[in-house]
C-alpha cells in the first residue's frame, strides 16, 4: 500500500530530485527501516537498493555510536530537525565519516509520517581513480611517522614528490579517459617499487607523494632509480603506446623539515629542480633551491612588467646558403634588456614565459617585430629571402594562431614567402591536429621549418603528411659530427632522407671547418652557427647585409 505522500501529485517531482541528487538520500519509516534509497546512498554504503529496503539504519551504525544515533532518531520522530556527524560502517567493513541532515515529514494533524535525510562523506580517505590514499590521509600518516620516529642510526624519513613529465599532452591529444587509465597504471607501477611499510598517495592530477620509512640517502636514491626504471617500458592503453617519464623531488626528515606540510613543500621544490635539470631525474632538496624559487618569482613579476614596457629586442643570426656561400636568411632571436638585471639570457625567462602563458603575447610581439624588420630591410634594397621565427608549443596550439599571423602579415605588408615559421618536432605528436594547423599556415603562403629535428617524437613516415619546407638538424648532432661516427651517421641519414622527400636542410650550431666540410660533402643546403656569425643586433646585421659587403 502506498504511503500518503506517495499519492500526492508532487511526489513524482520530489522523487526525481531525490533519485538524482548527488548526495546520498534516504527515507525511513518510524521503525527506522529504509523505504527509499538513492544511487548515491548505494555508492556511499555499499548496500544495493534491494538490500537497503529490507533493513533498518542500525547495521550501518558503529557500536560505540548506537546510543547517540538512536537518541537523535527519537528526537526526529518527535518532529525535530537534526544535523550531525557520525561514522558509519559500509557493507565492505570500511569506516566512513559522514555529515547527516534529517527532517521529519509532518502531516496536517502534526503526525510524523516518515523521516527524510541526506548524507555526505566528509573525509574520503582514498583517491577515487587510483585507490591510493589522498592528500589528507597521506599527511596524517606522515605526521604519525614523524611522531613515532626514533632516530635510528643513519636512518631517515624520505619524502618523494613525483610528477609525470608532459602529462598534459596525453590529456590534450589522446583524451582524458586515456589519461585517467594511464594514472591508474602509473599508481600500480609506483606501488610495485616501494616497500610494504612505505606509503604512496596521489597528490592530484599527475602528481604522487611517497613516504619512505627508515631509509638512508643511498636507499632513497636506489628506490628513486627503481621507480624511474619502471617507466622505461611503455604503457599500452587502448592501442596507444605511451612513453612517459617521472621527475622526482626528495626531502628528508629530520634535516629538511619537522612537519608533513613542509616536507611535502620542500620535496615539491626539489621536483621543480628535477624538471629544470631536463626532467626524468631525481633531485634532493637543499637550501639553495629556496633562493632559486625566490629569483624565479622575481623574474616572473619583472617579465609581466617587461611586456607592458616593451623591453624585448631581437637579434638576428645569419643563415648561409652553402652552395652560393652567401647569406640568404636570418633567424630572429629574442633578447630581454632589463633596466636592473641587464641582459637576461633566454633560458632564464623563456621557460617561465611558457609556464605562465606569457609566451603568447611575447611571441606575438616577436613575430610582429621580425616582420616589420624584414620589410624594412627589403624596402632598403637589402637582399634576404626569409626571416625565421620560432613559435612554442603553447603558441602553436592557441586557437587564433593562424588569424594572428595573417593579421601581422597584412599589417606589416611583408611578402608571406619571406616568413618562415619554425616549430619543434615534439609539437607534431598529435599528427592530425598538427597537420591541420600546418596546412592552414601554409595556406597563408609562409614557409614551415621543423627545428631541433632528430630530438623529438614524430615518426618519419608522418613527414609526408606535413607541408614542410625545411628541416633543421639539431646542434647536438652537429657538435661531434667530425669526432663521433654515430652523430655523423644520424646527420647524414637526415640529409639523405630530406633529399628524397624534396626538403631543404639547415644545420644548426656549426662552429668548425671540419663540421662544415662534412656537411658540404653530404650536400647540406644551408647552415648557421658561430663559424659564420653570432646573433647580431639590428644595426650590426644591417651592416653585414649592406651591398658593399656582398
Amino acid at each position: 500500500m502506498k504511503t500518503t505522500f506517495e499519492v500526492n501529485p508532487l511526489f513524482k517531482i520530489y522523487k526525481s530530485l531525490f533519485d538524482y541528487h548527488h548526495d546520498a538520500c534516504f527515507a525511513l519509516n518510524l521503525e527506522g527501516n529504509f523505504i527509499m534509497f538513492n544511487d548515491a546512498a548505494v555508492k556511499l554504503t555499499g548496500y544495493s537498493k534491494e538490500e537497503a529496503l529490507q533493513m533498518s539504519f542500525m547495521p550501518l551504525v558503529e557500536n560505540h555510536a548506537i546510543d547517540g544515533v538512536f537518541q537523535l532518531f527519537e528526537r526526529i520522530v518527535q518532529g525535530n530537525h537534526e544535523s550531525f556527524s557520525t561514522t558509519i560502517q559500509t557493507k565492505q567493513g570500511k569506516d566512513v565519516t559522514i555529515f547527516c541532515s534529517t527532517i521529519p515529514i509532518v502531516m496536517d494533524d502534526n503526525r510524523v509520517l516518515a523521516i527524510v535525510g541526506t548524507a555526505r562523506n566528509t573525509l574520503s580517505s582514498h583517491d577515487d581513480l587510483t585507490g591510493m590514499p589522498n592528500r589528507q590521509q597521506f599527511e596524517e600518516k606522515v605526521t604519525i611517522a614523524i611522531n613515532l620516529y626514533k632516530k635510528p642510526q643513519g636512518k631517515l624519513l624520505g619524502m618523494m614528490y613525483l610528477d609525470l613529465d608532459r602529462f598534459r599532452l596525453i590529456n590534450e591529444h589522446l583524451g582524458y579517459h586515456i589519461g585517467d587509465k594511464l594514472l591508474t597504471r602509473v599508481s600500480q607501477r609506483i606501488n610495485s617499487c616501494i616497500r610494504n611499510n612505505d606509503v604512496a598517495a596521489r597528490q592530484g592530477s599527475d602528481e604522487f607523494l611517497i613516504l619512505l620509512n627508515n631509509v638512508s640517502r643511498q636507499e632513497i636514491s636506489l628506490i628513486a632509480k627503481r621507480i624511474s626504471n619502471t617507466f622505461v617500458k611503455p604503457f599500452m592503453i587502448e592501442g596507444h603506446e605511451i612513453f612517459i617519464t617521472p621527475s622526482i623531488g626528495i626531502s628528508l626528515y629530520p634535516p629538511d623539515a619537522d612537519n608533513a606540510d613542509d616536507l611535502i613543500r620542500k620535496a615539491d621544490i626539489a621536483m621543480d629542480q628535477a624538471k629544470k635539470e631536463g626532467r626524468n631525474n631525481a633531485q634532493f632538496y637543499h637550501l639553495k633551491l629556496e633562493k632559486k624559487i625566490s629569483d624565479r618569482l622575481e623574474i616572473e613579476n619583472e617579465l609581466r612588467k617587461a611586456i607592458e614596457k616593451n623591453e624585448f629586442i631581437l637579434h638576428y643570426q645569419p643563415i648561409i646558403d652553402l652552395g652560393k656561400n652567401e647569406i640568404t636568411g636570418v633567424e630572429a632571436l629574442i633578447r630581454w634588456e632589463n633596466p636592473f638585471r641587464g641582459k637576461v639570457p633566454p633560458d632564464k625567462f623563456i621557460p617561465i614565459a611558457e609556464e605562465t602563458g606569457m609566451i603568447i603575447p611575447i611571441g606575438e610581439m616577436v613575430l610582429k617585430k621580425a616582420c616589420m624588420q624584414m620589410k624594412q630591410w627589403q624596402d632598403s634594397g637589402l637582399f634576404l629571402s626569409t626571416i625565421s621565427v620560432n613559435i612554442s608549443i603553447r603558441q602553436f596550439y592557441q586557437p587564433n594562431l593562424v588569424p594572428m599571423i595573417s593579421q601581422i602579415i597584412n599589417e606589416t605588408a611583408i611578402d608571406p614567402k619571406s616568413l618562415t615559421i619554425e616549430i619543434t618536432e615534439s609539437m607534431t605528436m598529435d599528427v592530425e591536429k598538427a597537420s591541420k594547423i600546418l596546412h592552414d599556415l601554409k595556406g597563408l603562403g609562409v614557409n614551415i621549418s621543423i627545428d631541433d629535428f632528430g630530438t623529438g617524437y614524430s615518426s618519419l613516415s608522418y613527414l609526408k603528411k606535413f607541408p614542410i619546407d625545411y628541416l633543421k638538424i639539431d646542434r647536438s648532432f652537429i657538435n661531434d659530427i667530425a669526432k663521433n661516427k654515430d652523430d655523423e651517421n644520424i646527420a647524414t641519414t637526415i640529409l639523405l632522407m630530406a633529399q628524397n622527400l624534396g626538403l631543404s636542410v639547415i644545420a644548426e650550431g656549426v662552429e668548425t671547418n671540419d663540421q662544415l666540410g662534412i656537411l658540404r660533402e653530404n650536400r647540406c643546403d644551408e647552415a648557421q652557427g658561430f663559424l659564420f656569425s653570432k646573433p647580431l643586433a639590428e644595426d650590426e646585421m644591417k651592416q653585414l647585409l649592406s651591398p658593399s659587403r656582398q
